[in-house]
């Protein structure tokens, strides 16, 4: 049964965004969300309502609420066609409203269009799930969509000047994180946004530098994400910088940091610094000159040479993780005691057990999921490899007292992605599934271990794809995000 949510209309702040349906004693509108209806019953004082919607492929959305106050109804087909039952119960006796008829408000204009390519209910970890994902491209917004490609929540962005660059499940299932920077990446305007799914008033956080990623902590109140710095350094300071680059002394430069600070904090005076790397990172590990293609002047950010490329942050206990991907290392950073370590890249200080080597490692990369069990610290990487080499995924085993690592699984795609990149699992018992986000072709794929394709779907217009998150439902959204929780 869908989860209640009963508020003053007021404290929605719902609006009509396509019109209504009612009649006298029970009335529909679109809420201020897409993919959210407000059901009233004005002929109703006091009691237990519940409501269903039913579409005509036999869907019915089912919701109960004591009244007197409003219900709200999440996870609408964008543009669905629905008959809206209502049936009041109090003191035993109950009283059934007339059906009225309810269009659902349609999808994001300017958002990508969904179409499911393959589907094997046999091989899928859960047929009725939800999947919560970003796009990028001449639009940017953050939606959760169905099986079949239909919108089932959606925020595009306000202003072609933002981009989201990472949308989350709030721990407590009751709203969504989402990041927004400059979409050029000159402008420090990083706000990671609290919106509840029942449509409410967003809250907004200052994101100091923000790009990229940010996790929330488990006390619910502390957020942490990527920021930029930037600093004039010598161009002797670079190991290995090709001799025409030297010329350019001194280097504008870029590289990343770990910020914190409170849900909701508007401005960056609370921001603290879990780790800037040109302060504690630098000093013991010198710059090195990877590729020119990634060193050169203005390759992501305007003006600026970028030196590490932070894209991927995750929580896991005390310790932080960053992907840093023009390095090829995962920076683990304590942010109790500050103790850091390095799998990957130059700085590598992980071996590897029997049978494996270094080149087991990953290059270029992403990730998104990662967690610890008995076995030691998993992470599932998007290992975009360089071009024009094929990527692949793969789950890494890391051993933090003994600095050894192990790659237990890895699946080989044919085809090179260089845009974002996401695996992650499922967190659903019983089920090893993995859902990929291809970003650049703009896909989300359900695979088993094997390799078989149990789902997929893929974007008409081509945009590309974020992060994406697998939702069992609006009655529980979190539970398979934070399944040790």
């Amino acid at each position: 049964m869908q989860k209640t949510w009963l508020m003053a209309l007021g404290t929605l702040g719902f609006a009509a965004c396509s019109g209504g349906s009612g009649n006298e004693d029970l009335q529909v509108v679109d809420g201020a969300v897409a993919g959210v209806a407000l059901v009233t019953l004005p002929g109703a004082d006091a009691g237990t309502a519940e409501v269903t919607f039913e579409d005509p492929s036999g869907e019915v959305l089912t919701t109960t609420a004591e009244l007197p106050g409003d219900i709200v109804q999440l996870g609408l087909k964008a543009g669905g066609n629905y008959t809206v039952r209502a049936t009041v119960t109090n003191d035993g006796d109950s009283e059934t409203f007339d059906d009225v008829s309810f269009q659902a408000g349609p999808p994001p204009s300017n958002g990508p269009t969904f179409l499911q390519q393959s589907f094997d209910p046999s091989l899928a970890c859960d047929p009725d799930g939800r999947y919560l994902v970003s796009w990028l491209g001449n639009s940017t917004g953050v939606a959760i969509i169905d099986r079949d490609g239909n919108y089932r929540w959606s925020v595009p962005s306000a202003s072609d000047e933002e981009q989201v660059n990472r949308v989350r499940i709030s721990r407590d299932g009751e709203s969504l994180h989402w990041m927004f920077v400059d979409t050029d990446r000159i402008d420090d305007i990083g706000q990671i946004v609290t919106r509840p799914l029942d449509g409410g008033d967003a809250t907004q956080t200052r994101a100091l530098w923000g790009h990229h990623d940010f996790v929330e902590h488990p006390d619910q109140t502390t957020i942490g994400w990527l920021g930029f710095d930037f600093r004039d350094i010598a161009a002797a300071d670079v190991v290995g910088l090709p001799s025409p680059w030297q010329g350019s002394d001194p280097l504008p430069t870029a590289s990343d940091t770990i910020y914190e600070t409170t849900i909701g904090t508007d401005g960056t005076a609370e921001t603290t610094t879990v780790i800037n790397l040109y302060d504690d990172y630098f000093p013991d590990h010198p710059i090195v000159y990877t590729t020119e293609r990634n060193f050169r002047l203005g390759s992501f950010l305007p003006g600026y040479h970028e030196l590490t490329h932070g894209n991927s942050l995750a929580l896991v206990g005390d310790t932080y993780l960053a992907m840093l991907r023009w390095v090829d290392s995962v920076v683990g950073v304590n942010r109790t005691n500050g103790e850091i370590w390095t799998l990957g890249g130059v700085y590598n200080e992980f071996t590897p057990v029997d049978g494996q080597t270094v080149d087991d490692l990953f290059l270029q990369s992403h990730f998104s999921d990662a967690w610890q069990d008995t076995d030691g610290l998993h992470m599932l990487v998007f290992d975009n490899r360089p071009r024009p080499e094929p990527s692949r995924l793969s789950e890494y085993v890391l051993d933090i007292e003994n600095r050894t690592f192990d790659r237990v699984w890895t699946y080989q795609d044919d085809s090179h992605e260089a845009v974002l990149g996401d695996v992650r699992r499922f967190g659903i018992e019983g089920c090893d599934n993995v859902l990929v986000s291809f970003s650049g072709s703009g896909r989300l794929v359900e695979l088993t271990r094997d390799g078989q394709v149990a789902w997929e779907v893929a974007t008409r217009s081509g945009a590309a794809l974020s992060r994406v998150q697998y939702l069992p439902s609006f009655d529980d959204p979190a539970a398979a995000v934070y399944p040790a929780e």
